[in-house]
C-alpha cells in the first residue's frame, strides 16, 4: 500500500506532541511531591514541659520527655542536656543533673523518645510554686531545647500565735512575741489591737493597733506596748493583745496578756508616832528609830522582826541604812529602797513627787548587822544642796522561806554638809 509523503509527516508531528505533554505532567508531579516531603527532610528534636507535686524528702521526680522525629536520610545523633535554675534553686529545691542522650537512625516520619529524670527535693515550707529548666544542646536538629518543670507546693500554711508578755514594771514596755509554727516562704501578716483588762488604756498603758509582718523565712516578730507610771501604790494590773485576720497563715492563739507590776512603795502609816532619839539611832525592831508594819495585801512575817535604822547621810552624798537580823531568825534577805517624801507645797517642782534615791539587796545571817550604802545621783545631790535637808523614808521588803512577804518602814532626814554616823 502506498502513502503519500504528506500523510507520514502529519502522523509524526502528533507523536511528538503527545511525548511533550507526558514529560511536562511527570515533571509537575515530581515538583509537587518534592514540595510535600520537603518539611520532613530535616529531623527535629524537642523537649516537653512537666509539672510535679513537691514531696517531703527526695520522693518526687520531674521526668522530661525528649522526642526526635525522623526526616530524609536521618542518621545517628547525640545531644547534651543540663538543668538550670529558675525560681527553684539547686540543691535546695532539686538535684542538678547533666548528661547526654543517643538517638539511632530513623526512617522518614519515625519517632524516638527518651526521658531525663531530675530528683525534686521537698521541704516543709509553705511557698509559691517554683520552676527550673532542662536545656538541650549539641545538634542542629534541636527545634525546642528548653523544658520547664513546675514544682507545685503541697505544704500547709503555718499557724500564727501570740505569747504572754513577761511581767513588766510601770513605765517600761510590755513585749509580746508573735510566732509561727514553722517558717514560711510567704511574708506573713496579722492585725493586732490592745484591749483593756484591769489595766485601762490612757491610764496604765498606751493603746496600740495595726498590722505586723513576719518576713519570709523568719518565725517571729515582737510588738511593744508602752506602760505608764502613775505613781500610785496599787495592785498589779493586766491588759490583752489580740490578733485577727492573718494573711498566709492560719490562726492559732489569738489572745495574750501582759501584767503591769506596780513599782510604787506603799505610803507611810497615816499617823506614825515619831520615835525619839537622835537622828541615825536605830536597832532591832521595837527599838527607837524603827517602824515595822505590813501593807494591806501582805502577810507580816512572824516574830522576830527585821531591824531597820533611819536613813542618814555620810558626807558628801552617801546614804546609809543599817539592817539587823535577829538571832532567832534563820536568815534575813530582802531589798532596802530609799525614797524622798513628796512635798506638794515645795517651790522646787522635783520635790513635789516621790523620788527613788537608791536601793540595795541584802542577805544576813542571824544576829548579824550590815550597813548598806547608796550613792545619790548628781540630780539628787543638787536638790539636797538647794534645800539643805531632805525628808526620806526607807522600805525593807523581805520574804521568808514559806514565801510570805513583809514590809518594814522607817523615816529620816538627810542634812547637807553634815556628817552623820
Amino acid at each position: 500500500m502506498s502513502q503519500s509523503p504528506g500523510t507520514v509527516r502529519v502522523m509524526l508531528g502528533q507523536g511528538r506532541r503527545r511525548c511533550t505533554s507526558f514529560t511536562f505532567r511527570t515533571l509537575l508531579l515530581g515538583a509537587l511531591l518534592l514540595a510535600a516531603v520537603a518539611p520532613a527532610a530535616q529531623a527535629s528534636i524537642s523537649i516537653g514541659d512537666v509539672s510535679v507535686f513537691e514531696a517531703d524528702g527526695d520522693g518526687a521526680v520531674a521526668s522530661f520527655t525528649v522526642t526526635r522525629t525522623g526526616g530524609l536520610l536521618t542518621g545517628n545523633a547525640t545531644i547534651a542536656f543540663a538543668t538550670a535554675d529558675g525560681t527553684a534553686r539547686a540543691p535546695a529545691d532539686y538535684a542538678a543533673t547533666s548528661g547526654s542522650l543517643f538517638f539511632g537512625s530513623l526512617p522518614l516520619g519515625g519517632e524516638q523518645a527518651q526521658q531525663v529524670h531530675v530528683a525534686v527535693r521537698g521541704d516543709a515550707l509553705d511557698e509559691p510554686s517554683e520552676t527550673f529548666r532542662v536545656l538541650l544542646s549539641g545538634s542542629s536538629e534541636i527545634v525546642d531545647g528548653e523544658g520547664v518543670a513546675t514544682i507545685v507546693d503541697d505544704d500547709p500554711p503555718p499557724v500564727v500565735a501570740v505569747s504572754d508578755a513577761p511581767a513588766t514594771a510601770e513605765g517600761a514596755t510590755a513585749a509580746f512575741t508573735i510566732s509561727l509554727s514553722a517558717p514560711s516562704g510567704h511574708d506573713v501578716s496579722v492585725a493586732f489591737t490592745t484591749a483593756d483588762g484591769s489595766a485601762v488604756s490612757g491610764q496604765d498603758y498606751t493603746a496600740r493597733s495595726g498590722t505586723i509582718a513576719i518576713a519570709a523565712g523568719a518565725t517571729s516578730a515582737s510588738i511593744g506596748v508602752p506602760t505608764l507610771d502613775d505613781g500610785a501604790d496599787e495592785p498589779d494590773e493586766a491588759f490583752e493583745l489580740r490578733l485577727a485576720s492573718p494573711v498566709s497563715a492560719t490562726p492559732g492563739r489569738a489572745r495574750a496578756a501582759a501584767t503591769i507590776v506596780d513599782n510604787d512603795e506603799p505610803p507611810a502609816p497615816p499617823s506614825p508616832a515619831e520615835p525619839s532619839g537622835p537622828a541615825g539611832a536605830g536597832g532591832p525592831a521595837g527599838t527607837p528609830g524603827v517602824d515595822v508594819a505590813a501593807p494591806p495585801g501582805t502577810t507580816s512575817s512572824p516574830a522576830p522582826q527585821l531591824g531597820l535604822s533611819r536613813p542618814r547621810l555620810r558626807r558628801p552624798s552617801i546614804v546609809l541604812v543599817t539592817v539587823f537580823c535577829p538571832r532567832e531568825a534563820t536568815r534575813c534577805r530582802g531589798r532596802v529602797a530609799v525614797f524622798s517624801r513628796p512635798n506638794r507645797r515645795s517651790k522646787i517642782r522635783a520635790l513635789r513627787r516621790e523620788r527613788r534615791l537608791g536601793q540595795r539587796n541584802f542577805t544576813l545571817l542571824p544576829g548579824r548587822t550590815r550597813t548598806l550604802t547608796m550613792a545619790l545621783s548628781k540630780a539628787d545631790r543638787v536638790l539636797l544642796k538647794r534645800t539643805g535637808r531632805m525628808l526620806v523614808r526607807a522600805y525593807a521588803v523581805t520574804r521568808d522561806a514559806s514565801g510570805r512577804s513583809a514590809v518594814h518602814r522607817t523615816t529620816g532626814t538627810l542634812v547637807a554638809r553634815t556628817t552623820h554616823s
